[in-house]
């Protein structure tokens, strides 16, 4: 199986599989919490780190801005929109999809998975995207937390971009 079709395949087979979690939750009547609670239920990401667009390509900087919300109202499953730029190999963009599982919420510390589809633009080349990411979650303080993912994408049956990137994401 090539690693397009794999990363593709994973990606919608995680939005399949979580989607309906939050219809769930909503036909069982999950109400929002207080209003004088701690939860918050947006969220804001700056990201930095590194990417390869391609295998044969230089590797460089990449930078993103995400935003999204909690989709069942206790932080586990979430959906976010990304916008990311990088200048390697002539410059791409992308805008992204995910929809984000965050399972140990009690903790300082959790795994994050994501998953998700994205629109790239480069040079040469335009058009959909599957990723799938992995990394951890820390939350240091209050409503701020740190982030360290690593992610797969593929494009135009090729992989990338692919590379790292840490985030300070601040709940709304």
């Amino acid at each position: 199986m090539s690693r397009s079709l794999f990363f593709g395949t994973a990606s919608l087979l995680t939005v399949a599989l979580l989607l309906p979690c939050s219809l769930v939750a909503q036909e069982a009547g999950v109400s929002p919490p207080p209003e004088d609670s701690s939860y918050h239920a947006w969220f804001l990401r700056l990201e930095g780190g590194g990417t390869q667009l391609h295998d044969w390509g230089e590797t460089g900087p990449r930078f993103a801005f995400r935003g999204g919300r909690d989709l069942m109202r206790n932080g586990i499953v979430r959906v976010g929109l990304g916008l990311t730029y990088s200048g390697v190999d002539g410059g791409f963009g992308t805008i992204e999809l995910d929809l984000e599982i965050i399972p140990l919420q009690d903790f300082v510390v959790s795994p994050i998975v994501t998953g998700g589809i994205g629109l790239l633009s480069e040079s040469d080349w335009g058009g959909f995207t599957p990723d799938v990411s992995v990394g951890i979650v820390a939350w240091p303080a209050g409503r701020f937390s740190l982030v360290g993912l690593y992610q797969w994408a593929s494009h135009g049956g090729i992989s990338g971009p692919n590379g790292w990137y840490i985030g300070v994401e601040a709940s709304l």
